[in-house]
């Protein structure tokens, strides 16, 4: 168990955000996972179980399990012994119902404490896949020189906004992520529409046509969420330009008081391609998938049936992960999109100074599902 100085609360979302939200606005970039779902918490308690973690009274880490999906997030840090206490309170709670996880992530601390306290409770095996670094721009952002073209903001009602959407859903295509895209071409176009309404969706456009795009999340402080540049545009550094662009004009609405974060898949070496543009690391983030010792890949996640009154069909408050594009040996950015060797994809996830209502279901990237990507345990969201 737990030593004496180190405890666990389950706490109701409204204590939870009380006691949590100054810890979690303090590590955005990390916990950005956790405070969107404390969103979603507050508006449908039934669908999450909410853990703080103290030493000697300081509050040290914070668990979100959402049930629809048996999937833990976490931040700060989680000891095995404090993780074995955790999942025992969700057996008591929930029975046989609970299984075991599908997944977890987190710092790497905290998601391998999870792995090992879920392998003793459940006897299941875990995979680590990619990890994703996450990363600050806390200072004025360098610009990328000698590019062609110009930033442009996307209108809710332009011209351009099927074509924005056809890069969107072969974006996900290329970052195995296709939980918008399935809603069909129009409502991919609804969703962009919407944050362009509210100045989320740019262009860098060379010639009157756009060239690649960038999207940003609804919650402050801003977060890249989506830089992609079709193929037959990549190799001529759009993609560094139009973030870099789009950087600078946060920075200088904010007069430089709010930082913008990302998060990158390491494996595609975007780190140094934001390095450039002035970001840095603030971490990384791990995410593991479940399975039973016999390969049966199913999850058992009927938690919710326990409480069916509960719908937890959320229209995804993150949206894919982001992209990669080439560019010619000093610029990157998309889905998929490489500077000579490089690739970077951003994920996301979002709701910072927890937005109520309808207005916090953002189209933002689950890193969640990008982390499983490889394993089917996750479901759209």
């Amino acid at each position: 168990m737990a030593s004496k100085s180190e405890t666990v609360h389950q706490l109701s979302p409204e204590t939870f955000h009380a006691e949590a939200n100054t810890f979690l606005m303090a590590m955005q970039a990390q916990s950005r996972r956790v405070l969107s779902r404390l969103a979603q918490a507050l508006v449908s308690p039934g669908g999450f179980q909410l853990f703080a973690i103290y030493q000697n009274s300081g509050l040290v880490g914070v668990v979100c399990f959402e049930l629809s999906k048996s999937y833990i997030c976490s931040a700060g840090i989680v000891t095995v012994e404090a993780a074995g206490i955790l999942l025992e309170a969700l057996r008591d709670k929930f029975g046989g119902h609970v299984t075991r996880l599908s997944g977890c992530d987190g710092p790497p601390m905290a998601a391998d404490s999870i792995a090992i306290a879920c392998k003793e409770a459940f006897g299941c095996v875990s995979h680590v896949s990619d990890s994703l670094e996450t990363m600050i721009l806390d200072r004025a952002p360098r610009p990328s020189m000698g590019v062609a073209g110009t930033l442009k903001s996307v209108s809710p009602g332009s011209k351009i906004m099927p074509v924005l959407a056809l890069w969107f859903e072969q974006f996900e295509k290329d970052t195995d992520n296709e939980c918008f895209s399935l809603q069909g071409h129009r409502q991919v176009v609804a969703h962009l529409s919407e944050a362009a309404s509210r100045q989320d969706l740019f262009m860098w456009e060379v010639k009157d046509k756009p060239v690649a795009m960038v999207l940003l999340g609804r919650s402050q402080p801003k977060q890249v969420l989506c830089v992609y540049t079709p193929p037959h545009q990549r190799s001529r550094g759009y993609g560094q330009a139009v973030t870099a662009s789009v950087c600078t004009d946060l920075w200088r609405t904010s007069g430089g008081k709010e930082p913008i974060i990302l998060s990158a898949v390491h494996k595609f070496g975007a780190a140094r391609i934001y390095e450039r543009i002035g970001f840095k690391s603030t971490g990384w983030l791990h995410g593991i998938s479940f399975e039973d010792k016999h390969c049966n890949t199913e999850v058992v996640h009927n938690a919710q049936h326990s409480e069916s009154e509960q719908e937890h069909s959320y229209a995804k408050d993150e949206i894919p992960p982001s992209d990669v594009d080439t560019d010619d040996g000093t610029d990157v950015d998309t889905s998929y999109e490489t500077d000579g060797t490089d690739e970077d994809i951003e994920a996301d996830t979002s709701t910072q100074a927890i937005e109520l209502g309808d207005d916090w279901l953002d189209l933002e990237t689950d890193p969640a599902k990008l982390f499983a990507s490889s394993s089917a345990l996750l479901q759209c969201p």
